[in-house]
C-alpha cells in the first residue's frame, strides 16, 4: 500500500466518557479497603485500624465527589490552596499563641468504622458501571476520516456522516484541572462545514493528542472534491 493510500484509509475513533468514569481512585481504595478489612484483618495482619481505613477512603470518596461535581480551573485551584494555606496559618499562629489549637483542641473527629460489605459494595457498583460505560463507547463513538466524520449511535441507532471534513472547525477544551490529572482528559468540540450545530465529545482522553492527531487527519487534500 502507498504512502497516498495509507493517507486516504487513515481514520481515528474518538469516544466520550461520562462524568462519573472519575470513581475509579475511590473504586480502587475502595477493593483495597475491602481486601485489607476482609482478609487480611481476619488473619490478623491488618496494619491500619477501621477508622484510618475508614476516612481514607472517606477522603478519597470527597476528592472523587468534588472532581465530578464541578469544574476546576487552575484559578479556582490555586484560590482553594490559598484559602486552605490561610486557614491552616491561622491555626498555627493561634496555636502558637495561646498555646493550645484554638479550634483543634475542641473538635473530636466522628468514628469511620465503615464495614467491610459497604467497601465490597462500592466497589463491585463502580466497577459494573464502568464495565458499562465500556460497552456503550463502543457503540457510540466518533470516527474522523480525512474527508469525512462519522457519528455512530449505536446497534440499533443510526450514523450520521458529515462530508468535507477538510473544512470542519476543530477545538479542544481542558475546563478541569483533575481531569487533565486523571486521564488527560478534555472536551473536542466539532463545528462539520455546512451544520449549524456544534458537537461536544465530552471527556476525551489524552484529549492533546487526539486534537493532534484529527488535524493530522483532516489535512489531507484529496486528488478530487468529495462530497
Amino acid at each position: 500500500m502507498s504512502k497516498k493510500q495509507k493517507r486516504e484509509n487513515d481514520y481515528l475513533v474518538v469516544r466520550a466518557w461520562p462524568e462519573t468514569i472519575y470513581f475509579y481512585p475511590s473504586m480502587i481504595v475502595a477493593f483495597l479497603a475491602f481486601v485489607h478489612e476482609l482478609i487480611l484483618r481476619n488473619a490478623g495482619l491488618a496494619f491500619l485500624d477501621q477508622d484510618t481505613v475508614g476516612w481514607i477512603f472517606a477522603i478519597v470518596f470527597a476528592f472523587n465527589f468534588f472532581v465530578v461535581a464541578f469544574d476546576f480551573s487552575v484559578s479556582k485551584v490555586v484560590i482553594i490552596f490559598l484559602v486552605i494555606g490561610v486557614i491552616v496559618l491561622l491555626a498555627v499562629l493561634g496555636w502558637y499563641i495561646a498555646g493550645k489549637p484554638p479550634i483543634l483542641g475542641t473538635i473530636t473527629l466522628p468514628s469511620m468504622n465503615i464495614p467491610w460489605e459497604f467497601y465490597g459494595f462500592y466497589w463491585i457498583i463502580v466497577l459494573f458501571h464502568l464495565l458499562f460505560s465500556w460497552i456503550v463507547n463502543h457503540l457510540v463513538y466518533w470516527e474522523f476520516r480525512p474527508t469525512e466524520i462519522y457519528l455512530y449511535r449505536g446497534i440499533f441507532g443510526d450514523s450520521k456522516r458529515f462530508g468535507n471534513a477538510q473544512h470542519a472547525h476543530i477545538t479542544k477544551e481542558t475546563p478541569d484541572i483533575f481531569e487533565q490529572l486523571l486521564f488527560l482528559a478534555g472536551d473536542i468540540y466539532v463545528k462539520p462545514e455546512g451544520d449549524p450545530h456544534v458537537y461536544r465529545i465530552k471527556n476525551v482522553f489524552n484529549v492533546a493528542a487526539k486534537e493532534k492527531r484529527i488535524r493530522e487527519i483532516l489535512s489531507y487534500v484529496p486528488d478530487r472534491p468529495v462530497d
